[in-house]
């Protein structure tokens, strides 16, 4: 009896995918590295397809200059600085807790100035209101004192400038991909049919 039957219809868990990388590990620990090679080949090309198609410029103004979200030096939060088109390729066989279906291989934007840019509104309803509704923001440690501050509604306004520019979040990575999706999970897909005949072929 095979370990998978793969059909056009059938959803990839993130079970199904840990068994198959126990059972290619039991034949030889290569395969399982190479078919997360092969996976994240395809996704390195939607790594460059969202790249290019990122702001070069700061899409907030001359007035991004300073800070940790400072557009030309941003740096993430272990302080490492990041090129304003920094992005990464993950292939992940673990499920969220929400479901047990994996996404397989992602492609993250990891400039926090640039992940603002794109996605910044999104939510809707919550900009400006605060912790808990307050109008303020929560506690925070500066110079050794805790304090926090006023929104004063400059959420909304850089929300209003991002899109008059760039349109509706997400303003970048998402519009740039979408219509290569198909495309490339099918190649994923392909990939992962490979491999399980592979493991097939060994029980």
């Amino acid at each position: 009896m095979p370990l998978l039957e793969l059909d056009q219809s059938k959803v990839l868990t993130a079970a199904d995918l840990r068994l198959l990388n126990r059972k290619l590990a039991a034949i030889d620990s290569g395969f399982r590295k190479q078919m997360a090679k092969d996976a994240k080949q395809v996704g390195r090309e939607a790594e460059s397809i969202i790249k290019s198609a990122l702001p070069t410029s700061s899409p907030f103004g001359a007035s991004n200059s300073r800070g940790r979200l400072a557009w030309n030096h941003q740096v993430n939060a272990k302080g490492r600085s990041l090129a304003n088109n920094a992005t990464g390729v993950a292939f992940k066989t673990s499920g969220s807790r929400r479901s047990a279906v994996t996404s397989l291989v992602s492609v993250k934007v990891l400039a926090p100035a640039t992940v603002i840019a794109d996605i910044a509104g999104r939510s809707g309803r919550y900009i400006d209101r605060g912790f808990r509704g307050s109008g303020m923001t929560r506690m925070y440690s500066r110079n050794g004192l805790m304090m926090r501050h006023t929104l004063n509604g400059q959420g909304e306004a850089m929300i209003r400038k991002l899109n008059s520019s760039g349109g509706r979040p997400s303003r970048y990575a998402w519009p740039a991909i979408e219509s290569h999706r198909p495309r490339l999970e099918a190649e994923v897909r392909h990939i992962i049919e490979k491999y399980i005949q592979i493991a097939n072929r060994g029980l």
